[in-house]
């Protein structure tokens, strides 16, 4: 994958633009797995079904800001929205 994306500057276009999805889905799962949570408790919680919360951690549907801060709510945990220079920064000092 690092050589398609050093060869084909749509693909790494595409792939930079998925990136703040995935970091979502990752936090989530993490974020209910610390909770202690299942899916289903975790939409109970929120007012919404199981599916749901297994479509936005499968990435198969995005979260609207009020469902971002319900979640955020449920899970004890609270979101920010970040430069992306400044979450390049944050992820490479977490990888040191």
């Amino acid at each position: 994958m690092a050589q398609r994306e050093a060869s084909d500057p749509e693909f790494r276009k595409a792939r930079e633009a998925s990136r703040p999805q995935l970091q979502f889905r990752i936090a989530l799962v993490q974020a209910r797995l610390a909770a202690g949570l299942t899916q289903a408790e975790v939409a109970e919680a929120i007012g919404t079904k199981q599916s749901a919360i297994a479509r936005l951690e499968s990435g198969e549907s995005n979260p609207t800001l009020d469902m971002m801060a319900r979640l955020a709510s449920a899970l004890s945990v609270s979101f920010e929205i970040r430069p992306n220079a400044t979450v390049e920064a944050h992820e490479a000092e977490l990888s040191t």
